[in-house]
């Protein structure tokens, strides 16, 4: 019986995991399916200003978020009764629709002393919506990831339609974000129709209390997740204010790759959390955090030989210059590889999520002195930007496997 259900547990962790590994491809693969044809229609400048606004937008989009994919999973794991995931769903829900109200009006004066039109960070603000209308926290911590997976795919296809109707010629660039924006509506429609409606959950006006409780219990996961997001997000804007916006371009292609081969280690973590959190199974933290760095390395090694055949698949001979790009950026699949399952399946499973804003205060600091530094010294390109990127989360994970083995948790990670 016990072989049985760690089979069954296994088999679990593997659904889930290829579930969410869908999501992600799917979800990384769709902006470099239409890379070719933006190209070439709107071009690299052009196209070098959407990734600009989005770059402002997925800044904010951290605040909507306020780390409640980990808190919520984790509550939502724990829900012993329906009316106890009900008041969850509506205290998370409300705090992110008042989160998403200031995101919007930030992005609106933003966009009111910006040179470009006010239109392209309202629709951009989709990013901070998609937070609302893809509660991925919901359905990790039911441990039902393919409705994720169903989410994004409609959202995704919606805006692939609306794209290639819409964007026509040079001057559309802004029918792009339309096309997301309506994605993430139709999206939004199908996730809440399946919680409230399929599933029966019911929405509750929250207390004060409540809201505040969920507020100080997830801040410390908001600090740990908007500062990591601010280190790995930070450059894409600092290359499109100061260097240019083709070079953003170049830039954002190779990361979007090496954001694609990141998949397996972020999302194999998001599968074996919830499991980790129930068990406490140590052993499966170790082997997970061998079988992460051990596949980075390859990897790695796998990238760098065919990198000038991906960039010229997927952009063409105009974006060749992403490939420098992309051989300097993929040593950061290490960090990205060992890091989440080290802050969630150790550290937050542990009640060390508190912690985990500590080392990323740190690697905050290391990343935006190594900007000030940069920025002094005028080696403000590209390539140096990469190489602060890569030393702040080196930082960040060795702050927490000290911080791990300091608490007494080194059989979670050797």
């Amino acid at each position: 019986m016990k072989k049985k259900n760690i089979l069954n547990q296994n088999f679990n962790i593997f659904k889930n995991f290829g579930y969410l590994s869908f999501i992600q491809i799917f979800n990384l693969i769709f902006p470099l399916i239409l890379y070719p044809y933006i190209i070439r229609i709107i071009g690299a400048e052009n196209y070098g200003e959407i990734l600009y606004v989005q770059s402002i937008a997925i800044y904010l989009s951290l605040v909507v978020n306020f780390g409640f994919n980990i808190y919520g999973t984790n509550e939502i794991s724990k829900g012993d009764t329906s009316e106890d995931i009900s008041k969850i769903i509506s205290n998370i829900f409300t705090c992110q629709i008042i989160f998403y109200c200031i995101t919007l009006l930030i992005l609106i004066l933003i966009g009111c002393i910006s040179q470009m039109k006010i239109m392209f960070f309202f629709l951009a603000s989709y990013l901070c919506l998609n937070e609302i209308m893809i509660p991925v926290w919901y359905f990790q911590g039911k441990e039902n990831m393919k409705y994720i997976a169903i989410c994004s795919f409609i959202s995704k296809l919606t805006a692939l339609i609306f794209i290639f109707i819409l964007v026509n010629d040079g001057t559309d660039n802004l029918y792009i974000l339309l096309s997301y924006a309506i994605g993430s509506i139709v999206c939004g429609i199908f996730a809440l129709f399946k919680i409230f409606k399929i599933d029966k959950n019911k929405i509750h006006i929250p207390k004060y209390e409540d809201i505040k409780k969920v507020l100080i219990d997830s801040f410390p996961l908001f600090v740990s997740h908007s500062l990591g997001g601010l280190t790995l997000k930070s450059n894409a804007l600092f290359i499109g204010a100061l260097i240019g916006k083709k070079e953003l371009a170049y830039y954002d292609l190779a990361e979007k790759l090496v954001n694609l081969l990141s998949i397996f280690f972020q999302n194999f973590s998001n599968a074996i959390f919830p499991n980790v959190a129930k068990t406490k199974n140590q052993k499966l933290t170790r082997t997970a955090l061998k079988i992460a760095l051990i596949s980075s390395v390859f990897i790695i090694i796998i990238t760098n030989i065919i990198s000038e055949d991906l960039i010229t698949i997927i952009g063409g001979i105009d974006m060749l210059p992403s490939i420098e790009i992309l051989y300097l950026i993929s040593f950061t699949l290490i960090f990205r590889a060992v890091g989440p399952i080290i802050s969630t399946s150790i550290m937050v499973v542990n009640n060390l999520g508190n912690k985990l804003g500590t080392s990323f205060v740190f690697g905050s600091i290391v990343y935006f002195s190594g900007i000030l530094i940069l920025y002094l010294c005028n080696e403000f390109t590209v390539p140096y930007l990469i190489y602060n990127l890569t030393i702040s989360l080196a930082f960040v994970v060795i702050f927490r496997i000290y911080y791990c083995i300091k608490n007494g948790l080194s059989k979670w990670i050797i």
